[in-house]
């Protein structure tokens, strides 16, 4: 059974449940049926986030229950539980530099830890809402936390606010040199971190936009949306290079398959660390495998049972770590899923 939540505001679930779909192959994909090399298990409650740091292989996840988990990609272990307050915890992000992690949810606080010691930096009021996004600066030193109508940025260390921003936006990434935001809604915004004006507005998404990610040389920026495609966008120009669509999955129905395959939103996407691949996840339950330069689909990976929220890949290249509803994150082995 394939089942689809979605969040309001008081932090509860609408689920959709629907008949299991069967998988409609694409000709120019692969599909990978071999379990991942390490499931990842917390307390029994859906993973709403996750962010990897290459420092110390650490693998931040963000839980239902108010629970923020470090976990070593290496041994699979739980290193610490930095957080368990009660309230959805959201969204998690560390610094480009892996010495700061941020985390943010319901109660609209944004947290600072060290994420090598546990302890807490400092812990600032940013929103009287949520923060619908989050991201750090990536010298760690500026946090920033989108709401209803505002995005606003925080010094980490004083936890005075620096700019309060006018926008819609439910998901944030900075770029790997610091000069822009990107804040993504039906649109994204690219906001000059120097000036903090607006750079440029991309256009083309039909829905909500639910992943951002930045190539690691900010040359590009994939985005995830709702409206179940993945795009590509030059950052110099705001030209569009290439629209991803997976193949979809079929609904079984007591007459047999019919209809079209039925294509489902995508809400996670992230660059390999050399730049030439894609992941991505979404509703589907499916972790899919792109090159970035020609747009096809190299490699479909199944296991989860409900919706991924989040994909990242692992130290070179040669893993996956993808989070899901269905309360657990699992690693997958490249190479292993390839055989």
């Amino acid at each position: 059974m394939l089942t689809i939540l979605r969040r309001f505001g008081s932090g509860a679930f609408l689920s959709l449940a629907v008949v299991a779909p069967l998988s409609a192959a694409s000709p120019s994909s692969q599909s990978s049926q071999s379990p991942p090399n390490e499931v990842l298990r917390g307390p029994g409650t859906p993973v709403l986030s996750m962010a990897f740091s290459p420092v110390d292989h650490l693998l931040a996840s963000s839980g239902d229950d108010g629970s923020v988990r470090l976990w070593n990609t290496r041994t699979g272990d739980a290193v610490r539980t930095l957080v368990d307050k009660g309230d959805p915890v959201d969204a998690v992000a560390f610094s480009g530099d892996g010495r700061r992690l941020a985390t943010a949810g319901h109660d609209g606080r944004i947290t600072v830890f060290d994420p090598q010691s546990g302890q807490t930096i400092h812990t600032f009021t940013a929103s009287t809402f949520w923060c619908l996004g989050l991201a750090l600066s990536p010298d760690g030193k500026l946090a920033a936390c989108s709401s209803t109508g505002k995005l606003s940025v925080w010094d980490v260390e004083s936890g005075n606010q620096v700019q309060s921003l006018t926008t819609w936006s439910g998901v944030l990434a900075w770029s790997p040199d610091g000069r822009f935001l990107a804040a993504g809604s039906t649109v994204i915004d690219l906001w000059d971190t120097a000036t903090w004006r607006k750079a440029k507005t991309l256009g083309g998404h039909a829905g909500e936009i639910r992943g951002l990610a930045f190539s690691p040389d900010g040359s590009r920026l994939a985005t995830a949306s709702i409206d179940t495609t993945v795009r590509l966008w030059r950052v110099d120009t705001g030209e569009r290079t290439w629209t991803l669509r997976s193949e979809g999955v079929a609904f079984p129905t007591r007459q047999g398959i019919t209809g079209d395959p039925v294509r489902l939103p995508v809400l996670a996407v992230a660059f390999s660390p050399d730049g030439k691949r894609l992941v991505t996840g979404g509703t589907d339950r499916a972790v899919r495998l792109w090159n970035v330069d020609s747009g096809t689909l190299l490699e479909t990976l199944t296991g989860h049972t409900m919706t991924v929220t989040g994909v990242a890949f692992l130290e070179d290249g040669k893993r996956i770590a993808s989070s899901s509803l269905d309360h657990t994150i699992r690693l997958w082995d490249l190479d292993r899923a390839a055989d």
